[in-house]
């Protein structure tokens, strides 16, 4: 999508938003803006990450975003906005990470089977006892 593109689209959400939801809007493009995240890679790429989660995970994290964008609009403190903006990136490596999240999977399957220790147990194999 280029630049153009991006900013109808963007122009397209303001115009539905009311005054306040507009300001907190225009604060998270400036905090965006100072952590680089608007920004291209340097490789020229944007930052497509959140294209891995399906469309009920997207309306979650925007929910999140939001919160935390009026929260931060009140008080000032933008570090929350960027640490739930990592958070979910790296949400999204693990999930982009195949061999990853299969053996996350083999885990859980391992899990339901039973296939479990107990943490006495665990701890006395891994000689932390």
């Amino acid at each position: 999508m280029s630049a153009i593109d991006y900013k109808a689209e963007a122009k397209k959400v303001l115009d539905t938003l009311p005054d306040g939801k507009i300001r907190v809007a225009c604060n998270l493009l400036e905090c965006l803006k100072g952590h680089h995240i608007c920004e291209e890679s340097e490789a020229g790429e944007s930052h497509n990450w959140i294209k891995c989660f399906t469309d009920a995970e997207k309306r979650e994290f925007l929910e999140e975003l939001l919160g935390s964008i009026e929260d931060a609009s009140s008080d000032g403190d933008w570090s929350q906005v960027q640490g739930i903006i990592e958070s979910w990136e790296e949400t999204a490596e693990i999930l982009s990470d195949d061999q990853l999240m299969a053996e996350i999977k083999e885990a859980e399957e391992e899990i339901r089977r039973g296939e479990t220790i107990s943490w006495t147990e665990a701890k006395r194999r891994l000689n932390l006892e």
